[in-house]
C-alpha cells in the first residue's frame, strides 16, 4: 500500500494491527561525477517499492524524505542538508502522525549515511516522547551486510558513496542517469585500525570530515566495477533483509 495513493477512507479501514508503516529517510546531495543528487531517494524508494510488492498488505509506505543530514557535502554545488535537530524533529512529528491516526509501529529504513545518527536519537527520544509507538529504524546497508559482502568485486575501501554498490543499484534502476564515463575511483580509504572505513565496516572512532577533505571529486570508493546485472543482485539481497526484518516487526507483541 502506498500511502500518496490512497484516500483518507481507505487509510481510515485499515487494520492498523495488521500494518507497519515504513519511512525512507534520504538525501538530496552530490554523488561525484558520475551520479546524480538523487541517488539515496532514488535507491531507497526502490527498495520500498519491491519490499511493498512482495508485502503489499503488511507495508504502508509513506512518502520518502527527500532532504536529510548532508552538510559534508555541500562544498558541491547542489547539495542540500537540513540541520540534525531537524531531522530528528521530522521524524518525532511523522511518528506523532501515525501515531494519531491510530499505527503503533513505524520503520524507517535509512538510505543516507549522514541520517544515521539522528535517526537513532530521534528512535532513543520518542521511548519518553511516544512511548505507544514501537519505532525500529535501520540502514539498507548494515541490514544486508553479509550478502553484499559475498557479492562485491571491489576490494575493502571500494563501497562508500557514489561506489560499486549505489552505481550498480543506478545502472539497473535508472542507467539514463549514470554517466559511467565519467565513473573513478575516489576517496582516501584510511588503512588505520581506529579511523579506517567504508559502507560495510564502521569505523570503532568517530569523526566528522567534508568530503572536500578527504576526496578528489566527492565519491568515496570503486564505481569501476559496478554493472546493472550486479545492482539487481544487490537489490534483491537488501529486499531480502528488509522483508524479513518487516516480518519480525510485525510478529513482535505491541
Amino acid at each position: 500500500m502506498i500511502l500518496d495513493e490512497l484516500t483518507w477512507p481507505e487509510i481510515e479501514s485499515i487494520d492498523r494491527k495488521r500494518v507497519l508503516p515504513v519511512c525512507v529517510l534520504a538525501a538530496t546531495e552530490q554523488h561525484s561525477l558520475h551520479l546524480p543528487l538523487a541517488t539515496d531517494r532514488l535507491i531507497g524508494s526502490e527498495i520500498v517499492r519491491r519490499a511493498e510488492q512482495r508485502l503489499p498488505d503488511t507495508l504502508l509506505v509513506l512518502p520518502t524524505l527527500a532532504v536529510g543530514c548532508s552538510a559534508h557535502h555541500l562544498d558541491f554545488a547542489g547539495s542540500l542538508s537540513i540541520r540534525h535537530a531537524t531531522m530528528i524533529a521530522t521524524i518525532e512529528d511523522l511518528a506523532r502522525g501515525i501515531a494519531r491516526h491510530g499505527f503503533r509501529r513505524l520503520l524507517l529504513l535509512n538510505s543516507h549515511g549522514g541520517n544515521h545518527a539522528a535517526m537513532v536519537v530521534a528512535i532513543q527520544q520518542m521511548l519518553e516522547t511516544l512511548p505507544e509507538v514501537a519505532v525500529s529504524g535501520a540502514s539498507y546497508w548494515s541490514l544486508a551486510a553479509p550478502a553484499l559482502t559475498q557479492l562485491r568485486e571491489s576490494a575493502l575501501g571500494g563501497m562508500g558513496h557514489a561506489c560499486e554498490l549505489e552505481t550498480s543499484i543506478l545502472l539497473r534502476i535508472r542507467p539514463d542517469l549514470v554517466r559511467m564515463e565519467r565513473a573513478e575511483r575516489d576517496g582516501d580509504y584510511s588503512p588505520s585500525r581506529f579511523f579506517g572505513h567504508e559502507m560495510l565496516k564502521a569505523a570503532p572512532v568517530a569523526v566528522a570530515r567534508p568530503f572536500r577533505e578527504f576526496t578528489r571529486h566527492g565519491g568515496y570508493g570503486d564505481p569501476t566495477t559496478a554493472t546493472a546485472e550486479k545492482g539487481e543482485h544487490f537489490l534483491k539481497a537488501i529486499v531480502d533483509a528488509v522483508v524479513d526484518l518487516s516480518l519480525e516487526i510485525m510478529d513482535t507483541p505491541e
